[in-house]
C-alpha cells in the first residue's frame, strides 16, 4: 500500500539563491529609501512591496515636490514627508539583468559590504535561508528588524526574526567560513 504524507509539501521552484537575489532586489529599491518592505516568493516571482522615503521614489517629480524640494533646501527646518508606497514585481530574468549590471560596480567599488544598506541586510537573510537548504515564502523588513518564513527542504515552515546585529554576526560568520579565517572586518583592523 502507498501512503502519501499529504503534510509534505515540495518546494515551490527549484530557484534556491535567495542570498543573490534579495542583494540584487535589495540594490534595486535602495533608492527608494524603504522604511517598510515586504517580499513574497511565488516561486517564479519576488513581488515587493512597501513605503519608502519620498524623495527617491520618482524619476520625476510633481510641481509640488520641485516646490517642497525647494521649500526644505532653502530651510534649516526639515519638512516630514509621509512615506510613500510602492510595488513591484521581479522575474528570475530581471534580477539576472539587473545583477549583470551590478556586478562591475560591486567589482569596481572600494567599499566593502556594509549590512547596513538594504541589500546587504537582505542577503544576509537569503545566505541564512541556503544554509539551510529551504525557500523563501515571505519576507517582513523594517528599519530595525526582519522576519521571514520559508520552507526547508524537508517541507516544513519556518519563521525566523533577526534584528541588524543578528544579520551583521551571521554575515561576519560566513565571511570567515568563506575567506578560511583571514578576517575582512575594517573595524576589526581599525580598533588594532
Amino acid at each position: 500500500m502507498l501512503s502519501i504524507n499529504s503534510e509534505l509539501k515540495p518546494l515551490h521552484s527549484e530557484h534556491k539563491e535567495h542570498g543573490w537575489a534579495l542583494r540584487v532586489i535589495g540594490q534595486d529599491l535602495a533608492n527608494l529609501l524603504p522604511n517598510h518592505l515586504e517580499i513574497d516568493f511565488t516561486g517564479r516571482v519576488y513581488v515587493v512591496r512597501g513605503q519608502g522615503k519620498a524623495q527617491g521614489t520618482s524619476e520625476r517629480k510633481s510641481s509640488v515636490g520641485k516646490l517642497l524640494s525647494k521649500l526644505k533646501s532653502r530651510s534649516h527646518t526639515s519638512i516630514e514627508q509621509p512615506p510613500v508606497p510602492f510595488e513591484r514585481t521581479y522575474t528570475l530574468q530581471q534580477i539576472q539583468r539587473l545583477g549583470e549590471g551590478g556586478k562591475s560596480r560591486r567589482k569596481n567599488s572600494a567599499q566593502s559590504p556594509d549590512i547596513n544598506y538594504l541589500g546587504e541586510r537582505l542577503r544576509a537573510v537569503g545566505k541564512i535561508i541556503e544554509a539551510k537548504g529551504g525557500q523563501l515564502i515571505k519576507l517582513t523588513m523594517d528599519e530595525f528588524r526582519v522576519v521571514f518564513t520559508y520552507r526547508e527542504s524537508k517541507g516544513e515552515t519556518i519563521e525566523e526574526e533577526r534584528t541588524t546585529p543578528d544579520l551583521y554576526r551571521s554575515r561576519r560568520g560566513g565571511q570567515l567560513r568563506r575567506f578560511a579565517g583571514k578576517e575582512r572586518d575594517i573595524w576589526d583592523k581599525i580598533s588594532k
